[in-house]
């Protein structure tokens, strides 16, 4: 699943986009032959041959009138605002290319508004995009500048492409962040309580309601608790607490008994564990399609696999909990993954209604 958010609100740390566009906020004056183009280029987005020449001439296309980037926003925001038009529906049912998977089709279509959306910062339209994922789901985009993200399961990205830096807010989720290096405009991950900021590397981000953590693969990060977006995003910027590859930083919220103090940023709204030392590839393995455990007590694993299961997984016994379990699991493929792990664990598999999983003891 993928969300296009449009805004009409200034820039600012903590803005949200508002609304999506109507086709009265693009100017441009509407052409049929464009407009046409701009259908077909979504037909031909959604398919799942779509190939890197395909992407490659639809930016072309793109960036070749600022008519045609006016139609395939109108397109778009159309198809969102409305859920679908009878017409475009009709182009759609009637292609061969037509994709079976509906949320593959929202997804593929979202990046590369995504993309079309950073070529034009002057139009003032939009003032960011948020991509989500839902149960189970993956989703990789590439960004205009050159940079991958590829958003693991139950992600919320929202995307900010500046002039002088580029901000990407993790709402909640895992991301891995293959970043194009760009001395003139660093990149900064925004999670709860902490920036991210970097100008080339490889790296993952993982937060939820009480912790994030933060993982090298290539280069160097620095992770700040301290800091703010402008300082930050200044070139003349050095850090003093920089991860290099195979380390990673964890940290803890903290909640402030002055909310006036946290929010003029006098406390800090996280705890910064200290650098360890990790197998990158351990903590990054969900894009290979697994799940990695080293001696991780199963309740740590049954929270993590929740994200992947729509009906989510329990134990019987929350004592059963406390046992560790060395295993790498198939996330690509749920019913093999849930075996393994009972197998390793001596558990008996009991699938209740709405798609529950129940784990318990087996019989000795």
């Amino acid at each position: 699943m993928a969300e296009n958010n449009f805004a009409n609100a200034a820039n600012d740390e903590l803005g949200k986009p508002q609304r999506a566009p109507s086709p009265e906020d693009l100017s441009w004056p509407a052409d049929s032959a464009v407009d046409e183009a701009a259908e077909t280029w979504l037909i031909r987005i959604q398919s799942p041959s779509f190939s890197q020449s395909e992407e490659h001439e639809f930016f072309q296309w793109l960036e070749s009138s600022p008519a045609n980037q006016a139609a395939y926003l109108r397109a778009e925001a159309l198809w969102h605002s409305l859920g679908h038009s009878p017409e475009l529906d009709e182009r759609l049912n009637s292609s061969k290319a037509r994709s079976k998977n509906w949320a593959l089709w929202g997804s593929l279509a979202t990046a590369a508004t995504l993309a079309a959306v950073a070529l034009l910062p002057s139009w003032g339209l939009l003032n960011g995009q948020q991509v989500e994922t839902g149960t189970g789901e993956q989703l990789q985009i590439s960004l205009t500048d050159g940079s991958r993200v590829q958003l693991n399961t139950q992600s919320s990205l929202n995307i900010e492409m500046h002039d002088d830096y580029r901000l990407l807010e993790l709402d909640h989720g895992e991301v891995y962040f293959d970043v194009a290096h760009d001395p003139s405009r660093p990149l900064i991950v925004k999670i709860n309580g902490a920036y991210v900021r970097v100008l080339g590397t490889r790296f993952n981000v993982f937060t939820d309601e009480t912790r994030s953590e933060v993982t090298v693969a290539e280069g160097s990060v620095d992770v700040s608790t301290d800091k703010s977006l402008s300082e930050l995003s200044q070139l003349s910027y050095r850090s003093k607490q920089a991860l290099s590859a195979n380390q990673q930083v964890q940290l803890k919220y903290l909640n402030s008994n002055n909310w006036l103090e946290e929010l003029l940023g006098k406390v800090p709204a996280s705890k910064r564990s200290e650098v360890s030392s990790v197998n990158s590839s351990d903590v990054m393995a969900w894009q290979r399609g697994e799940a990695i455990y080293n001696g991780n007590q199963l309740s740590e694993v049954i929270d993590d696999l929740n994200r992947y299961y729509p009906g989510g997984i329990r134990l019987q016994d929350e004592a059963l909990g406390q046992q560790t379990l060395v295993a790498a699991l198939r996330l690509d493929d749920k019913e093999a993954a849930l075996n393994t792990l009972a197998s390793s664990m001596s558990l008996d598999i009991v699938k209740l209604a709405n798609d529950e999983i129940l784990l318990k003891a087996q019989r000795k």
